[in-house]
């Protein structure tokens, strides 16, 4: 068993389940008592150096991304065979368990899809690309999507032993990563986004997850998926996302600025509440950006320290509005370690179901792209 780095300031409090490269456990700051997530990268699954050195650099460009729908990483350590990386602690309903448990309707299903569309578009025009997109890295509140967290690239090459096989990870990776000689990209997360459509609409992958060896055979030939199962309404977005030739797949773009009645037929929609023109008008329309937290606007210049020998992300002095801390929902990860000492719970944790509206689907809407 690997033994815990504990960075300077922290202390160590539990072992949680281990991630897709490495064992995961919950610190807490010192000075503050604040919690947070430290997820260790062992550097022999992540690829050779370069493939290192690009993993760094994503989180690194992570942290300048600036709307509350994301969770970035607050530190990280570049130790000789680990990278730890450490992000507020957060506890709460992810996609897979949503999705899994609860009940929902394919207009609202397809509606929260391109949510999750708009915001990788969004980390698409930065560069940040390929990433792991997965329903674990999508956190719920109150039905609605609130932030995705954990942005980081897969391994170039899947290894499965030195990678977690869970089928609900392994299970929306692209081609790419299974054979040799093709080098992910972009392209890569529109066949996960491809594979995430189909878990939200049918709450099962494309493939059978019964044998996982046999399921990563399938992903690897690209098929055969049985497009017959899906409800006619997003028969087509799916079958344009999950091919083979990665350039033949459609990108973000194409999709953001679809027809919403070209991906969702409103004659489907099964709760009548929820009209589907409402929910797509609503996504598709010009956003803004979000209004300041007024207990968190005092927050903006307060200077974070990170631990001495810490390879912290510098801060960048930004004003009130454009500050991600300020906009980010209470009790979540609107806070750097040290601008929050004494203003929150020591527990740091927001429960699914009892936050407000901030950094919910309703908020995502306003999201300016």
């Amino acid at each position: 068993m690997t033994e815990q780095f504990i960075p300077p300031g922290f202390i160590f409090l539990k072992n949680l389940n281990s991630g897709f490269l490495g064992p995961s456990y919950l610190l807490k700051k010192e000075d503050t008592g604040v919690n947070f997530i430290c997820k260790s990268f062992l550097k022999s699954s992540i690829g050779d150096e370069a493939d290192v050195d690009n993993f760094i650099q994503i989180i690194r460009m992570t942290r300048k991304v600036k709307e509350s729908c994301f969770l970035p990483y607050h530190y990280y350590y570049d130790e000789e065979k680990y990278i730890y990386a450490l992000r507020p602690f957060f506890e709460g309903l992810d996609l897979a368990s949503y999705i899994t448990n609860c009940s929902t309707n394919i207009n609202v299903a397809t509606a929260q899809w391109k949510v999750l569309v708009r915001l990788y578009r969004h980390l698409h025009k930065r560069k940040i690309t390929p990433i792991f997109i997965k329903p674990s890295n999508v956190f719920m509140e109150n039905g609605t999507i609130a932030f995705i967290t954990d942005i980081y690239p897969p391994p170039r090459q899947f290894n499965a032993t030195l990678h977690r096989t869970n089928p609900l990870e392994v299970g929306f990776l692209a081609p790419e990563y299974l054979s040799e000689g093709m080098f992910p990209g972009q392209k890569s997360d529109m066949w996960s986004l491809g594979v995430l459509l189909w878990f939200m609409v049918t709450k099962q992958l494309p493939w059978s997850m019964n044998n996982v060896v046999v399921m990563l055979k399938t992903i690897q030939t690209g098929g055969p998926i049985n497009f017959g199962i899906l409800p006619p309404e997003i028969r087509d977005i799916a079958a344009s996302l999950l091919v083979l030739s990665p350039e033949k797949r459609i990108d973000t773009e194409q999709i953001v600025h679809n027809r919403a009645n070209t991906l969702v037929s409103t004659h489907s929609c099964e709760d009548h509440r929820t009209p589907m023109k409402t929910i797509i008008d609503s996504i598709v329309k010009p956003l803004r950006t979000n209004t300041p937290s007024p207990r968190l606007a005092n927050l903006v210049n307060v200077r974070r320290r990170a631990p001495s020998d810490a390879a912290a992300i510098p801060p960048r002095r930004m004003s009130t509005s454009e500050n991600p801390l300020t906009m980010l929902p209470p009790l979540l990860g609107e806070k750097k370690p040290n601008p929050l000492a004494g203003l929150l719970p020591s527990n740091m944790v927001r429960v699914a179901g009892q936050g407000n509206r901030r950094g919910s689907f309703h908020q995502l809407m306003k999201v300016n792209f």
